[in-house]
């Protein structure tokens, strides 16, 4: 009897030991694994250089007034047969510590980098524009996160780093 109460003893001690290392076991989260909150802390490092994807070429708004550059651009894409469609954003630009309503008329679209950069290198030779806009391409991507950053002086340092190279 004795030696049966042994051997039980034994079998219980065995299957709480098993029990306790299962439920120690459990998997540590790691940093690198914790999923971040959309949009947080989006800098000019987020922004990427994808020739080949789908880009805008956008305006800047600072010389002209929207209803101006809109009739100076029909005019123009009518004249160069561009089937483009334009859409005027208004924006709190917070770049420079300081909420500024900016204008972003935006271009689209176009099947790459390539073709954005054609058109308004065009658009500035025929100067269409007052000097006082500041033109530039941006990807679909770098787009939504340009209008979820609101800074547009660090997407434009973006482009003259990295995509505005040769100019």
């Amino acid at each position: 009897m004795m030696k049966k109460l042994l051997v039980l003893l034994q079998i219980v001690l065995i299957i709480s030991l098993v029990i306790c290392s299962c439920t120690n076991s459990e998997k540590e989260i790691k940093p690198a694994e914790l999923v971040p909150e959309k949009n947080v802390g989006i800098s000019s490092s987020d922004y990427a250089n994808k020739p080949d994807m789908v880009h805008y070429a956008l305006i800047f708004l600072n010389g002209d007034s929207l209803p101006s550059v809109r009739e100076k651009l029909d005019s123009f894409n009518k004249k160069n047969s561009y089937r483009l469609r334009i859409i005027g954003t208004e924006i709190n630009d917070e770049g420079e510590g300081r909420d500024q309503k900016k204008i972003i008329l935006t271009i689209r679209k176009f099947d790459n980098l390539t073709s954005t950069e054609n058109y308004t290198q065009k658009l500035m030779r025929e100067s269409v524009l007052e000097k006082d806009n500041i033109v530039v391409s941006a990807s679909q991507e770098n787009y939504r996160r340009l209008l979820a950053n609101k800074n547009i002086k660090e997407y434009i340092s973006f482009y003259n780093k990295f995509i505005n190279i040769d100019k």
